[in-house]
């Protein structure tokens, strides 16, 4: 009776009452999809709300009106809101439990069905299901890896990122398992530019025994400290690990230091020590290396030395593509930048002159054209920091009058580069397309 009692003003509490207290607790009675409201105390002056903390996956957004807040928790777990004004700051928890009439075979049933059908949405939710309400199934570590794995295969990184830092940190596994996570996740790290490297780091400080594990990880990322850099030295002269000989050769080469990086790869690896004498065009010493490679190493310094020709002569196509397009020779500059994209295998080449052709068709107003190569340039190149590009397929589409996608390029811009140049761009040409269509909606 006493908690029936409790669990009544609980929700009475949640549902109409001010929320005074530091924290809302709600067991067992909130389904997902439910809205959930909370007001805030009843004081004059603003208030302000922000989500501070949710579970894995979960990509709920709170919706203000007036003193109240709005939330519709899709995943089950913790929410944390804080609420703050000029004179208060209150932090709430939610707890929201889904419960189930499944039994737990049933589950894992569907787990490994939507593993088999790619289908991650609903793999998340079942898994996070399986989580909360059989927390001892054997399952559940070996469900939230097939999330990592599906989402890798779909290339959906951050949400592989997210599920690997919850299986390092939550479940118990062995060093090589821990390894060979703790490796995907340095090469997140490069996929990702760096947004994992202060995670990492917080990961390997843990043990002492994974110092070297974040010197490897650093050199790698281009990060590594001179102490680091003397300690994985200190490790390769020990055992001459051809592995480590080539990340190290590997760093100087990056940095063009040539002399060193040659040093490690006279020890490590033949076929790079060989492109790094191919890069600096000492043929000589390519041809007695020659002798050492295997045939499939021999083909691969072929394609290289093909490459490095080609790329010289590409180079040249686009410069006389630059001269051309800037003296308004547009048919001789699209001829140059064609040769390239039938021919060149050079990324950077490649991305620029995909760009540029954009560019060359919206100056002649070909504008479905240059739609064209700058939808082409965002797919294979662009990424979030890409702004221009994005900013050239929402104006390419108001020139084509596609007025409806420009709005959505535009608001795009304007929701991920607040108070930049673009936009202002941007707010110039929603305005325009309100002047000529009305509001779009």
């Amino acid at each position: 009776m006493a908690n029936k009692i409790l669990l009544i003003i609980i929700m009475t509490f949640f549902f109409g009452f001010e929320l005074i207290g530091s924290e809302i607790l709600v067991e067992n009675k909130i389904e997902i999809g439910d809205e959930l409201t909370i007001s805030a105390p009843n004081i004059e002056e603003d208030i302000k709300w922000e989500l501070i903390e949710k579970p894995l996956f979960s990509r709920v957004y709170l919706e203000k009106k007036l003193k109240k807040v709005n939330m519709v928790p899709e995943v089950a777990g913790i929410y944390k809101l804080k609420l703050y004004s000029e004179k208060i700051i209150e932090n709430k928890k939610i707890y929201v439990f889904r419960t189930t009439r499944k039994k737990e075979d049933e589950i894992e049933i569907e787990i490994e069905k939507n593993y088999k059908e790619k289908d991650l949405d609903d793999l998340q939710k079942n898994v996070e299901i399986l989580q909360k309400n059989y927390p001892n199934s054997k399952k559940i570590m070996e469900s939230f890896y097939k999330i990592s794995l599906l989402s890798k295969e779909l290339k959906k990184y951050k949400e592989e990122n997210e599920t690997l830092f919850f299986l390092y940190d939550e479940y118990k596994m062995s060093p090589k398992t821990k390894e060979k996570i703790l490796k995907r996740l340095i090469e997140l790290d490069k996929v990702l530019e760096n947004e994992n490297n202060e995670f990492i780091k917080k990961i390997l400080r843990k043990n002492e025994n994974n110092e070297f594990y974040l010197a490897k990880s650093n050199i790698v990322s281009g990060n590594v400290t001179e102490k680091q850099l003397q300690k994985l030295k200190k490790e390769y002269s020990k055992e001459l690990n051809t592995e480590l000989g080539k990340l190290l050769g590997d760093y100087y080469n990056k940095i063009g230091d040539n002399i060193r990086a040659e040093e490690f790869y006279k020890k490590s690896n033949k076929l790079d020590l060989a492109k790094l004498y191919l890069k600096d065009k000492k043929v000589e010493e390519v041809e007695q290396l020659m002798s050492e490679l295997s045939e499939k190493s021999k083909n691969e310094l072929e394609i290289m030395k093909k490459n490095i020709l080609n790329l010289k002569e590409e180079k040249e196509y686009y410069k006389k593509a630059e001269e051309s397009l800037k003296n308004n020779k547009f048919n001789i500059a699209k001829l140059y930048y064609s040769k390239i994209l039938k021919r060149s295998t050079n990324k950077d080449l490649l991305k620029n002159t995909y760009y540029k052709m954009s560019k060359l068709y919206s100056l002649i107003n070909e504008y479905q054209k240059s739609k064209e190569y700058i939808e082409e340039y965002i797919k294979k190149y662009a990424n979030i920091k890409d702004v221009k590009a994005y900013y050239d397929l929402a104006l390419i589409d108001y020139n084509l009058g596609n007025y409806k996608q420009a709005k959505k390029g535009f608001e795009k811009i304007l929701e991920l580069y607040p108070y930049t140049v673009w936009e202002t761009k941007a707010k110039i040409y929603m305005l325009k397309m309100k002047r000529l269509r009305g509001d779009l909606g």
